[in-house]
């Protein structure tokens, strides 16, 4: 009797103390008293190419496509997901700049700022990143020697120098140590000299930069490769928009003006192979969805890991993209013969060389995420992919 007498008294104790300590360590952490280790428990115990990743990358797929499904169809769920945030803030002792509001479906802690505008933190640790990055270096540098390569950074708030918050790892000095080790490589950023340009330039509630930024990286890029681009304007719609970032911590109130780039331009593309879909980035606001449906993804769809312009010049272009690449990749698309987009997300095991030289290209554009650029953020592992260089 006493046996069983301790084993409920140890279990009641183990329970309070858990009970007790939790919401201790999360006023610590939220309060910045202590500072957890922006670390990824997975990368530690797996390894490239296992089981575990091909388990993961499945698993987030997965996960993805059903958070799709559900903010875009399902009856109601903008509903009951926009009722969850105030009952979640309620518990949310964080009274700074920086409030803390868990991670997205990759991962990332998400941060929500005083002014109501979100944040995105890398979730990986120092290994992975510098591991990632050298990696990275040495493809670009190798493939800098057979082609003209360009890189243009779309830096998000992580990367930009006036990051100066204590909660938000600052990414500038990686950013730069990556800049100094790049050889044969014309590279662009986004240049942003405080917080309240760079909110004119990205949405609050997404991940993406919105029309206007995407126009300023557009004449960026047209400049960086000495192109003759035509002029557009960026145009702010009337229709609310609660992007990713918004719809993963449940915020209905917290909205932004979607964006979109004043143009009229129809090219031929070719979509994995074949005729592009209807549903080929239709570059049309659709109103009658619910509050969360992601409008960046209904206008700019581009989620095909190969996509074929046919424009006017005399050049091919290469360009590695991802999303931020979608609201322009076709507006450059018209001063080349042919562009080839392959999207770091769904590249099949192939030969990039071998690609380049058989499709007759010499110039190569980056255009992805600054981290996904750098180290790879995702674990796309779009280097193994491309075969290298």
């Amino acid at each position: 009797m006493k046996n069983k007498n301790f084993i409920t008294y140890f279990f009641i104790g183990v329970l309070f103390l858990f009970l007790v300590m939790y919401p201790v360590m999360f006023v610590l952490i939220q309060k910045g008293i202590i500072t957890p280790e922006f670390s990824n428990i997975y990368t530690v115990i797996s390894e490239e190419g296992n089981i575990l990743t091909k388990l993961n990358n499945k698993t987030t797929n997965i996960k993805n496509n059903i958070n799709n499904k559900l903010s875009n169809y399902l009856f109601l769920y903008s509903e009951v997901n926009g009722s969850y945030r105030p009952l979640k803030n309620s518990f949310n002792l964080y009274n700074n700049e920086f409030k803390s509001l868990g991670t997205n479906s990759d991962g990332e802690y998400i941060f929500q700022n005083k002014d109501g505008f979100y944040i995105l933190q890398t979730n990986q640790n120092d290994d992975y990143i510098n591991s990632k990055m050298n990696e990275n270096i040495l493809f670009y540098n190798n493939l800098g020697k057979i082609v003209d390569l360009y890189i243009y950074l779309p830096s998000r708030y992580e990367f930009q120098d006036f990051n100066d918050a204590v909660t938000i790892r600052n990414m500038a000095d990686l950013k730069q140590e990556f800049l100094a080790k790049l050889d044969n490589v014309t590279v662009g950023e986004l240049k942003v000299k405080e917080r309240d340009e760079y909110q004119k330039l990205f949405y609050h509630t997404d991940h993406h930069w919105n029309a206007y930024g995407a126009l300023q990286g557009y004449n960026d890029i047209c400049q960086m490769l000495n192109l003759d681009c035509e002029v557009y304007q960026a145009v702010t719609s009337d229709i609310l928009y609660r992007g990713s970032i918004g719809k993963m911590v449940a915020d209905a109130k917290t909205t932004d003006y979607f964006t979109f780039i004043d143009e009229d331009i129809t090219l031929k593309a070719t979509v994995e192979g074949a005729a592009s879909p209807t549903n080929f980035k239709p570059r049309k606001i659709k109103t009658d969805k619910g509050l969360f449906y992601d409008q960046y993804v209904g206008y700019y769809n581009g989620l095909y890991s190969e996509v074929t312009y046919e424009g006017t010049g005399e050049d091919n272009l290469f360009i590695l993209g991802d999303s931020y690449a979608w609201q322009i990749d076709y507006l450059l698309a018209q001063n080349f013969a042919k562009t080839y987009v392959l999207n770091p997300k769904y590249i099949e095991k192939m030969n990039l060389k071998n690609y380049l030289q058989e499709n007759n290209i010499t110039k190569v554009l980056v255009l992805m995420e600054t981290q996904t650029t750098i180290f790879d953020n995702y674990d796309y592992g779009y280097v193994a992919s491309l075969g290298g260089i």
